[in-house]
């Protein structure tokens, strides 16, 4: 099972690579249609984590709210992805967009945070709402990755 995940993962990770690719030159395409519909995916998939968490008193159950809540992870890495995308673009630009999206699309990530930084201390945006949406997409995605990983492992 943990050979399936990790070839699930690189596959999806591939497909936000070449998604980021596609979308480059259109970040206003991703802004306006794009993420509304991530957030509400995102949203749909948080409420149906409360139901794997549910499923977690049963011991039986634990491997299958494992998975659920690992594949829920990467439906929130993917929210977190464009989230960052759209936050590189607006503070950093186009150039370290392309830069970010060159490290397999993952690079788009450390850059987000980097541009929060860099324009909060310009005087371009408000630190602390900035960089609380930020690191609660990043919370909302790494915790049930390492919560669905113990479940599947131990149990």
């Amino acid at each position: 099972m943990k050979k399936y995940l990790t070839i699930v993962g690189v596959i999806v990770w591939i497909i936000i690579g070449l998604a980021g690719l596609t979308l480059l030159f259109s970040p206003k395409i991703v802004e306006q249609n794009i993420y509304p519909v991530v957030a509400k995916i995102n949203g749909v998939t948080f409420i149906v984590c409360i139901g794997f968490l549910v499923m977690i008193i049963f011991r039986r159950l634990r491997p299958w709210a494992g998975l659920g809540l690992t594949f829920a992870s990467y439906v929130f890495g993917f929210g977190w992805w464009v989230l960052s995308y759209i936050i590189t673009v607006k503070t950093l630009g186009l150039f370290w967009l392309v830069i970010g999206v060159m490290f397999m699309g993952i690079g788009v990530l450390p850059l987000a945070f980097i541009g929060i930084i860099i324009r909060s201390i310009a005087g371009g945006i408000s630190f602390w709402p900035a960089i609380s949406d930020y690191l609660f997409a990043m919370i909302v995605c790494l915790i049930p990755m390492g919560l669905g990983s113990y479940l599947m492992k131990d149990y």
